[in-house]
Protein backbone atom coordinates (compact mmCIF):
# COMPACT_ATOMS: atom_id res chain seq x y z
CA UNK A 1 0.00 0.00 0.00
CA UNK A 2 1.51 3.53 -1.23
CA UNK A 3 1.19 6.04 1.54
CA UNK A 4 -1.20 8.74 0.69
CA UNK A 5 1.34 11.59 0.06
CA UNK A 6 3.34 10.03 -2.62
CA UNK A 7 0.49 8.37 -3.60
CA UNK A 8 -1.02 11.92 -4.80
CA UNK A 9 2.06 13.07 -5.81
CA UNK A 10 2.26 10.16 -8.21
CA UNK A 11 -1.14 10.31 -9.46
CA UNK A 12 -0.31 13.99 -10.52
CA UNK A 13 2.82 12.33 -12.20
CA UNK A 14 0.93 10.26 -14.00
CA UNK A 15 -1.92 12.42 -15.35
CA UNK A 16 0.48 15.13 -16.16
CA UNK A 17 -0.52 17.81 -13.54
CA UNK A 18 2.47 17.61 -11.33
CA UNK A 19 4.46 21.35 -11.71
CA UNK A 20 7.65 22.12 -10.90
CA UNK A 21 8.32 25.44 -8.81
CA UNK A 22 10.38 28.10 -10.08
CA UNK A 23 13.38 27.11 -8.56
CA UNK A 24 12.93 23.72 -8.73
CA UNK A 25 12.57 24.55 -12.98
CA UNK A 26 15.65 26.46 -12.70
CA UNK A 27 18.39 23.65 -11.44
CA UNK A 28 16.87 21.54 -13.54
CA UNK A 29 17.56 23.66 -16.18
CA UNK A 30 21.18 24.54 -14.71
CA UNK A 31 21.41 20.63 -14.74
CA UNK A 32 21.08 19.87 -18.33
CA UNK A 33 23.09 22.69 -18.98
CA UNK A 34 26.04 21.54 -17.09
CA UNK A 35 25.45 18.18 -18.89
CA UNK A 36 25.53 20.44 -22.06
CA UNK A 37 28.26 22.31 -21.36
CA UNK A 38 30.21 19.27 -20.82
CA UNK A 39 29.27 17.20 -23.72
CA UNK A 40 30.56 20.33 -25.62
CA UNK A 41 34.06 19.97 -23.88
CA UNK A 42 34.29 16.59 -24.73
CA UNK A 43 33.49 16.95 -28.72
CA UNK A 44 35.80 19.74 -28.42
CA UNK A 45 38.63 17.68 -27.23
CA UNK A 46 37.86 15.67 -30.15
CA UNK A 47 38.18 18.55 -32.36
CA UNK A 48 34.84 18.10 -33.42
CA UNK A 49 33.90 22.18 -33.09
CA UNK A 50 30.69 22.39 -35.17
CA UNK A 51 28.91 20.14 -32.03
CA UNK A 52 31.23 21.66 -29.41
CA UNK A 53 29.44 24.54 -30.56
CA UNK A 54 26.45 23.47 -30.29
CA UNK A 55 26.58 21.69 -26.98
CA UNK A 56 27.95 25.16 -25.80
CA UNK A 57 25.15 27.28 -27.48
CA UNK A 58 22.68 25.26 -26.01
CA UNK A 59 24.38 24.80 -22.16
CA UNK A 60 24.85 29.14 -22.42
CA UNK A 61 21.23 29.37 -23.63
CA UNK A 62 20.43 27.72 -20.68
CA UNK A 63 22.27 29.82 -18.28
CA UNK A 64 25.80 27.91 -17.96
CA UNK A 65 28.13 30.97 -16.86
CA UNK A 66 30.93 28.55 -18.48
CA UNK A 67 29.54 28.00 -21.72
CA UNK A 68 28.68 31.85 -21.91
CA UNK A 69 31.74 32.05 -21.12
CA UNK A 70 33.45 29.90 -23.50
CA UNK A 71 30.96 31.43 -26.24
CA UNK A 72 32.45 34.98 -25.46
CA UNK A 73 36.28 33.74 -26.03
CA UNK A 74 35.44 32.00 -29.10
CA UNK A 75 33.82 35.18 -30.68
CA UNK A 76 36.24 37.59 -28.97
CA UNK A 77 39.49 35.66 -30.72
CA UNK A 78 37.46 33.60 -33.60
CA UNK A 79 37.48 30.19 -32.39
CA UNK A 80 35.51 27.11 -32.97
CA UNK A 81 35.06 28.13 -36.49
CA UNK A 82 33.08 31.24 -35.70
CA UNK A 83 33.65 34.61 -37.33
CA UNK A 84 35.35 37.22 -34.53
CA UNK A 85 32.66 39.27 -33.59
CA UNK A 86 33.11 41.66 -30.40
CA UNK A 87 29.97 42.24 -30.04
CA UNK A 88 28.74 38.86 -30.04
CA UNK A 89 31.73 38.43 -27.63
CA UNK A 90 30.37 41.14 -25.45
CA UNK A 91 27.38 39.65 -24.81
CA UNK A 92 27.92 36.02 -24.04
CA UNK A 93 30.97 37.63 -21.59
CA UNK A 94 28.19 39.93 -20.36
CA UNK A 95 25.85 37.38 -19.43
CA UNK A 96 28.54 35.00 -18.17
CA UNK A 97 29.86 38.32 -15.42
CA UNK A 98 26.31 39.04 -14.69
CA UNK A 99 26.30 35.38 -12.77
CA UNK A 100 29.44 35.67 -11.12
CA UNK A 101 31.87 34.22 -13.52
CA UNK A 102 35.52 36.22 -12.41
CA UNK A 103 37.19 35.91 -15.38
CA UNK A 104 34.44 37.40 -17.69
CA UNK A 105 33.97 40.06 -15.11
CA UNK A 106 38.13 40.80 -15.38
CA UNK A 107 37.93 40.09 -19.13
CA UNK A 108 35.00 42.88 -19.54
CA UNK A 109 36.76 45.40 -17.40
CA UNK A 110 40.26 45.15 -18.87
CA UNK A 111 38.10 45.36 -22.32
CA UNK A 112 36.55 48.70 -21.21
CA UNK A 113 39.76 49.92 -19.42
CA UNK A 114 41.59 49.55 -22.92
CA UNK A 115 38.99 51.39 -24.55
CA UNK A 116 39.14 54.22 -22.62
CA UNK A 117 42.53 54.73 -22.91
CA UNK A 118 43.16 54.34 -26.38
Amino acid sequence: MMPAKIKTIWDKFVHGSLRYTSEQTHLLNLSVANAEYAQGLAFEQQQHTHNALWFYLRAASHGDCNAQFKLGISYLKGELNVQQDLREAKKWLMLAAEQGHQEARLLLSNFVSSLQYS
